[in-house]
This record gives structure tokens, C-alpha cells and sequence, in this order.
């Protein structure tokens, strides 16, 4: 029972976990999962530290594309893609044949995961809340423009950072409210009880994590 309880948590906090980030700064680690994958490829002595010089340029160069204020919202996303499009050429630079080739293989991998994930949690939610073939077109097509009316106020530089937060939050009010359109009222009650279970147990696991981290 235990276990299922955790499944329904965390499935509950599929929708809800995307309205905290989009709030967020928009400004995430260059390439952080390719690190991470980097780090299983045996990298040699001087490989980590030529990486390490890449990492560090890399990340100068993003702090100082975020400080040009006077960038238009697309000529900002083409000086990133560029910068970490550099960063991932770097990468690849300095891999033997079979490094790359592990490499591809990981990422190839990964993409499958993420997408049979991503499908997995609306094919439990659907089963968990009892939802219709039309609730969940309803829900992923919310979910879809929320996304994009997000990304909108995020890169428009006509917003100052204080009105973006405003403005995200009040379409995260928005987009939370119109679950009431397409769920019963006994959908949304357990949507609600599963979303502050599932604060609470990732609030919870953080801290045992801090605690075992500083002993």
C-alpha cells in the first residue's frame, strides 16, 4: 500500500512540478546532463582537466551573454545555442572514437528514457484519477500552451525581470485554475491531497539528503 501511495505521489506531481520552474530565472548550467554522462566515460587525467578549461570559458561566456541587456529575445537564444553548440564541439573534441561512441549510445538512451517517462506518468495518472481519453487531450493541451505562453513572457525583454515573475505567476494562477474545466470536483480534491504529499516527501528527502551529506 505504502508503495502504491508513492507512485500516485509522484505521478500527482507531473503537471503541478512545471509551474515552480517556469518562475525560475532562465538560466540553467550549460549542458549539465552532458557532464554528468561524461563523467562514465573514463576520462583520462588530462581530458578532465581540458574539460575542466572548457567548462570554465563556457560558463564566463553565458554570465556575460545574460548581462547584455539591450539583446532582443532571439538574438539572445541564437548567442546561447551557439555557446553551448561550442560547448558540446569542445566536448566532443577531446573523446577517442570510443568514447564518442558510448557517448552518442547515452544520449540515445537517455532521449528513449525521458520520452517513455514522460508517456509512463499520463498513462498513471490517467489510470489513478480515473481520467477519459478527452481529460487527458484536455490536460496536455493546457499543459502545452501553458508552456508556450510561458516561454513567451520569459524571453520578452520588454518585461523587466520583476514583471516577469508577476506575470508568470499570475498565468501559473491561470493554468491551475482551468483544471476545473476538464475534472470533477473529486479529481481536483485528489490532485491537491497528492501534490502537498509529494511537497512534503521531496521537502523531506532534501533534508535527510543535507543531513547525510554534512555528517
Amino acid at each position: 500500500m505504502k508503495k502504491l501511495l508513492t507512485g500516485i505521489i509522484a505521478i500527482a506531481g507531473f503537471i503541478f512540478s512545471a509551474h515552480a520552474q517556469e518562475t525560475r530565472k532562465p538560466m540553467d548550467k550549460p549542458h549539465h546532463h552532458e557532464r554528468g554522462m561524461m563523467q562514465d566515460l573514463n576520462l583520462t587525467a588530462a581530458q578532465k582537466e581540458q574539460q575542466k578549461t572548457q567548462r570554465l570559458e563556457i560558463k564566463k561566456q553565458l554570465a556575460a551573454l545574460d548581462k547584455m541587456e539591450n539583446l532582443s529575445a532571439q538574438e539572445r537564444k541564437e548567442k546561447k545555442k551557439a555557446i553551448l553548440q561550442t560547448q558540446k564541439d569542445q566536448m566532443n573534441s577531446i573523446l577517442t572514437e570510443e568514447q564518442k561512441s558510448k557517448m552518442a549510445k547515452m544520449r540515445s538512451d537517455r532521449k528513449e528514457g525521458h520520452e517513455n517517462n514522460h508517456a509512463a506518468k499520463w498513462d498513471k495518472m490517467k489510470e489513478r484519477l480515473n481520467l477519459s481519453d478527452e481529460q487527458v487531450s484536455n490536460l496536455k493541451t493546457a499543459q502545452e500552451a501553458y508552456h508556450l505562453q510561458a516561454k513567451a513572457i520569459r524571453e520578452n525583454n520588454q518585461y523587466t525581470s520583476t514583471e516577469k515573475k508577476e506575470k508568470l505567476m499570475k498565468l501559473q494562477g491561470e493554468h491551475k485554475e482551468s483544471f476545473k474545466k476538464f475534472l470533477t470536483p473529486d479529481q481536483l480534491t485528489k490532485m491537491k491531497e497528492y501534490q502537498k504529499e509529494a511537497h512534503k516527501n521531496k521537502k523531506n528527502k532534501k533534508e535527510f539528503k543535507t543531513e547525510k551529506n554534512t555528517k
